[in-house]
Parts: C-alpha cells; sequence; structure tokens
C-alpha cells in the first residue's frame, strides 16, 4: 500500500498547477529526525523543560522575517501549522489588545478569517472587492464605523486572482475618518505574498511595503513559497500586542503567546534551512523567474485566445474553467466559472508548455469552436 501511496504522489507531483506549494525541495537527509519527537512547546525565546525541540532554528527564522519585512527589533513571532493558524493568531492578537473590535475584511479574503469572526465572536464587514480583487477602497470607507475600534485584514496576493491591498490606503482612509491610530490593528496576510513583494526590485513595490511602519501583524506560509514536506508558516507581530494573551505556564517553565502550544519543531528546521541554512539560495532570482514564468503562460493563452488575468507581483494566472477532468488532471482550483493556476519554483517552462498545450485542446473539446474574450494580461 505504501508504494502505490509514494507512486501516486510522484505522478500527482507532476501534475500540480492549482494550488500555491513549491514542491521544488528534498529534505531526505533530516529522515534521522523522525525518530524524535521534535516539539517546540511555549515562547521560542523561553526554554522550557522540554529539551527536544529545535528553538535556535525557529528564533533564527523568525529573526529572518523581522528583518525581511522590516519590522523593528522590539517585535515577536513563532513558526505556526500554517497560514491559517497566522490569521487565526493576528486577528486574535488585534481582538486582545482592542477589546471589542470590528473586523474588516475584502470578499477575496481567505476563507479562515471569516472562520475566526466566528469563533472569536466578532462583529465582521464583508467589503466588495474591485474586478482585479483588491479591496475596494469606496466601498470600505463607506462601511466603516469610525467610532468602533477595528481589526483590518490587509491581503498580500489574495488566494484566487493573487491581488495586492494597501495598508497605506487603508490607515489614509481610517484617518480621513478621523479614527486614532492606537483604535485600529492591521494584520498582513500575507500567505503567498510575503515571499514575494521584499524581492522584487521594481519601484511601485514600495507601496505596499511591509513592516510596523503600516502592519501590527503579518502572517506568511511557510509551505508555499518556501517549501516545506509539512504545512507551516510564520507570524510576525508588535510585541505589545501579545502583553494581554502572554502567561507564565508553570508546567513548561516558560511563557506561551502561541495559538497552538505545542509547535511543529520539524517544520521550524526546514524553514531555517530553505532560508537561512546551506539550502537558502538566492531567492531573488527565484521570485523573478516565478514571476517571468507567469507572464510567460501569460502570454501562451493570449496567443491561443484565451481569456486571461494576471494581477501585477502576482504569479497567479486566472482563465475560464476547464472540464472537471482536467481540473482534476491537474488540481486546479476553482471558483465559479473561473480557474487559476500558480507559477511556483518548481514549474519550468517546459512544464508550461506541456500545461498549455493540455488546456487549449481541452478547450477546444469543451467549448468546441466557441471562442472567449481576451482581457487584460499585466506585464
Amino acid at each position: 500500500m505504501l508504494k502505490d501511496y509514494i507512486s501516486k504522489l510522484r505522478t500527482h507531483k507532476e501534475y500540480h498547477f492549482g494550488y500555491p506549494y513549491n514542491l521544488n525541495f528534498d529534505y531526505s537527509e533530516y529522515g534521522d529526525c523522525l525518530s524524535y519527537l521534535i516539539n517546540n512547546l511555549g515562547d521560542p525565546f523561553i526554554p522550557s523543560n522540554y529539551s527536544m525541540d529545535s528553538r535556535q532554528f525557529e528564533v533564527e527564522v523568525i529573526k529572518y522575517f523581522i528583518d525581511l519585512w522590516g519590522f523593528d527589533t522590539n517585535s515577536w513571532g513563532y513558526v505556526t501549522s500554517s497560514g491559517t493558524e497566522g490569521n487565526l493568531a493576528g486577528i486574535l492578537y488585534g481582538k486582545c489588545y482592542l477589546e471589542k473590535p470590528t473586523l474588516y475584511y475584502s470578499e477575496d479574503t481567505h476563507y479562515s478569517v471569516p472562520k475566526a469572526a466566528l469563533a472569536y465572536s466578532l462583529k465582521q464587514v464583508k467589503v466588495p472587492s474591485d474586478a482585479s480583487g483588491e479591496i475596494d477602497y469606496e466601498q470600505l470607507k463607506s462601511l466603516i464605523s469610525p467610532k468602533e475600534k477595528a481589526v483590518f485584514i490587509c491581503n498580500l496576493s489574495t488566494t484566487f486572482r493573487g491581488a495586492y491591498d494597501s495598508a497605506e490606503k487603508i490607515l489614509n482612509i481610517c484617518k480621513s475618518l478621523g479614527m486614532n491610530r492606537d483604535d485600529i490593528y492591521i494584520h498582513g496576510d500575507a500567505a503567498l505574498g510575503g515571499m514575494i513583494l521584499p524581492f522584487l526590485d521594481d519601484a511601485d513595490v514600495s507601496k505596499q511595503i511591509l513592516g510596523s511602519k503600516y502592519f501590527d501583524s503579518v502572517s506568511v506560509s511557510g509551505h508555499k513559497m518556501p517549501g516545506s514536506p509539512m504545512p507551516c508558516g510564520v507570524i510576525v507581530v508588535q510585541k505589545k500586542y501579545i502583553d494581554k494573551f502572554e502567561n507564565e505556564i508553570e508546567y513548561l517553565n516558560s511563557k506561551d503567546s502561541t495559538l497552538n502550544g505545542s509547535r511543529n519543531g520539524l517544520a521550524a528546521l526546514f524553514l531555517y534551512e530553505s532560508l537561512c541554512g546551506s539550502k537558502s539560495g538566492d531567492w531573488v532570482d527565484t521570485i523573478h523567474t516565478c514571476i517571468a514564468n507567469t507572464k510567460y503562460l501569460c502570454h501562451q493563452l493570449q496567443k491561443m485566445s484565451i481569456e486571461v488575468s494576471m494581477n501585477e507581483y502576482s504569479n497567479t494566472i486566472v482563465f475560464p474553467r476547464p472540464s472537471d477532468a482536467f481540473v482534476a488532471k491537474w488540481q486546479l482550483a476553482c471558483l465559479g466559472e473561473y480557474a487559476h493556476a500558480v507559477i511556483m519554483p518548481n514549474h519550468s517552462r517546459t512544464a508550461i508548455d506541456l500545461f498549455t498545450t493540455a488546456l487549449l485542446a481541452d478547450y477546444q473539446r469543451t467549448y468546441e469552436d466557441e471562442r472567449v474574450t481576451l482581457i487584460e494580461c499585466v506585464a
């Protein structure tokens, strides 16, 4: 059974275009670590009585993102189980600090955010998005209750269209409404974009800058762009926001400000290797290659007269939904009449060509002689 399962995984890896997971990794040399329970308990910066942890690696990963995103030195964080936990933690820190805030997010926001609102009994306001998937700022302004404290979700590459919201614009709207900055908490859901924006050299990227100038917390998924054999992520937060959540845990001989408590120590090891260690490589080149290959896919589909859209600074392409058989084979994520492909480091141009050829053939079978309208592809 195990051999058949591994064979299935190997096959599915070759036909994987719909989800933003970097499959270009190999941590087989860490096999010996599977003989140990590597559990990071409590605060990453405060050792506990449980010694089979990987705290020293987790701390370096956190420092990496504090520096990468431009947070100040009085910031804190930890390795999460996923981007969802990062969102849940960020929203919880905002709730505990502000007390009874309203949660604002766009309709393109990840499903973990309304889940958090439900779990934390938060009043929530869903804001319409524009055609690109970015939050509609005029609609946001009309929906904000300026006398209420507020937690805002700022998407840094939305789940389906890869759109970016602007924390700067959100803060300017709040300022125009007379809101006090101390009554506002902004969490950046940078599940994918947190490992894209910092490596781009376009001047306009400065408008989307991360860090404590605009953000109170930011989270990223570790199994997306860095790449990991298990779901994981990182959250960075300004330390003042965890004060009301932090507790001394005698049982651990440590403090705990994390959402889950026990955390996967292997994840911290893998993230360290991919970002700080021997496998770190050149992320600037990697990200630029991903964006270039995404534009290549966009142009290939354009040449075939296939409807396609791509947001700036994004590695996501949206196109009409193909047949169910094609969706299943290529593991595409779909929303209504559309599907998307996300170009990651494991996608070569040869693989992209194979995908586009197969997609065109599927359209010809599915839509026969129908032609779809070509829309803008940002290049």
